[in-house]
């Protein structure tokens, strides 16, 4: 495999970060328009740079292959985030107003949020940090990419003396992978997808990793 270069997020990556999270989130059966979907895409990446105090990506011939973003709760300046903030507002609405106008359900994704949040309250834990998204492109996966941004994530979390991070997934990502890297699972809850072309169940879980047990 030719060389990995790991480095900061720069806006040149976004198309490809969207690429990979609409691929290996499935994001395309939750929204089947695509006009929608590609706003949706916006927000939902603007929402991650939002959230965000650490990030790094993989780039592989001039091309993102992986990203890993998160944050330390300590670190977080609301200030910073504004922009981003404000972007995702605006491509929430815009979302919004396009599914009106081609009618497409919405709903599906909101429902799974509320799942997310319903995780969150039952777990009944306080957590120092998240790790809002992480990918690797499905043609670059078992070359030990991931393995490499969640070690510089890790790295980053440990330098900020957090005890604790979450991170949200389900049974259409690869899941089992932090199984592998020593997260536990603390809760899971069933979500059923129905879209105009489509109908089926998804797992949903709330891992968290300990940096000090």
């Amino acid at each position: 495999m030719n060389t990995i270069i790991y480095r900061k997020i720069c806006k040149k990556d976004y198309s490809y970060i969207k690429d990979m999270m609409n691929e290996n989130f499935h994001l395309y059966e939750y929204i089947e328009d695509e006009r929608v979907l590609k706003t949706f895409l916006n927000s939902y990446l603007y929402s991650c740079l939002a959230e965000k105090t650490f990030n790094v990506v993989a780039e592989k011939d001039n091309k993102v292959v992986g990203v890993i973003m998160g944050n330390t709760k300590k670190q977080y300046k609301l200030y910073k985030s504004i922009p981003y903030i404000i972007k995702s507002y605006y491509y929430i609405l815009l979302t919004f107003l396009k599914s009106k106008i081609y009618n497409t359900n919405i709903k599906q994704y909101k429902g799974i949020t509320k799942i997310y949040k319903d995780l969150m309250k039952k777990a009944d834990k306080k957590f120092d940090g998240v790790l809002t998204v992480f990918v690797v492109s499905k043609e670059c996966q078992g070359y030990g990419i991931g393995k490499k941004l969640l070690s510089y994530f890790f790295d980053y979390e440990k330098q900020n003396n957090v005890k604790n991070i979450y991170v949200y997934t389900d049974s259409k990502c690869n899941y089992k992978f932090y199984d592998i890297q020593g997260f536990n699972k603390i809760n899971e809850d069933t979500f059923n997808v129905k879209t105009n072309n489509n109908q089926f169940y998804l797992n949903i879980f709330l891992y968290e990793y300990n940096f000090f047990n």
